[in-house]
């Protein structure tokens, strides 16, 4: 498949802006050709700032929350649209609920976090061999 996308650059972007400082920001640039797609925060923020873009007179098929997995077809005739269905790995519901998996991630980082602290290569083993040791209590 044959991907045609122009990528930019913006450097004075922040993604810690607030909810007006962005409603202003996408508002600016109306009107959309395709659609804004709302891909990062609680399902909750999404959903209101799908709200707002809605009062902001977005059309209602301007504005999608895309659930994971969800794929889109954008092309140069404006039609937007799923394409292909696609097995999902967790419900909508579920996304943005932490779980064994962001437990895993964060033991992880915090052992790593230990291993780059500990003094020398002696207790790094240490570390590591007490780690072992708890894993295989039963």
């Amino acid at each position: 498949m044959k991907v045609r996308a122009r990528i930019r650059s913006i450097d004075t972007y922040s993604g810690h802006a607030d909810g007006n400082g962005l409603l202003a920001w996408v508002t600016a640039r109306k009107p959309v050709r395709q659609a804004v797609f709302l891909t990062h925060g609680s399902r909750e923020s999404l959903k209101a700032m799908q709200t707002q873009l809605l009062d902001a007179e977005f059309a209602v098929g301007e504005v999608i929350i895309p659930a994971l997995d969800d794929e889109f077809e954008l092309c140069k005739t404006g039609k937007k649209g799923k394409s292909r269905g696609v097995s999902k790995r967790l419900a909508p519901d579920f996304v943005d609920k932490l779980d064994w998996h962001n437990e895993l991630a964060q033991l992880t980082l915090d052992i790593r976090s230990e291993l780059k602290h500990a003094p020398d290569s002696k207790q790094k083993s240490k570390l590591l061999s007490k780690l072992r040791q708890t894993l295989h209590k039963k």
